[in-house]
């Protein structure tokens, strides 16, 4: 049955959609770079944790409620001030808005939520 033949059925699917929890983003993004929970909230700066550290950030800003402040407790003590979420943000949004194909599109097209 489709929603938007049956008026006033648009508005009813939308809120029966299932809230997104911190965990089932940081779940797919850590199944998708094969990585262990317990080494996202780690002083860890290889190229492949900071990745996915950024995407988390990203996601969780964007699907969530969550604030700046909220998401740098959630993964600390990796990241410890809100200004490094704020980084990681505008690190994701710039490279998705950029015109030439990388890496970080290739990912968020994979993963995205």
């Amino acid at each position: 049955m489709n929603p938007y033949i049956i008026p006033g059925l648009k508005n009813k699917a939308h809120k029966l959609k299932r809230i997104v929890q911190a965990d089932d983003i940081t779940t797919n993004v850590l199944d998708y770079f094969r990585l262990d929970v317990a080494i996202i909230r780690t002083k860890n700066r290889s190229r492949k944790i900071v990745t996915a550290r950024h995407i988390i950030c990203y996601l969780l800003r964007k699907h969530t409620g969550m604030t700046l402040q909220q998401i740098a407790e959630y993964l600390k003590p990796a990241i410890s001030e809100h200004t490094t979420v704020l980084h990681s943000i505008k690190y994701i949004d710039g490279q998705l808005s950029a015109k030439n194909e990388n890496d970080i599109k290739n990912i968020m097209n994979e993963i995205y939520i």
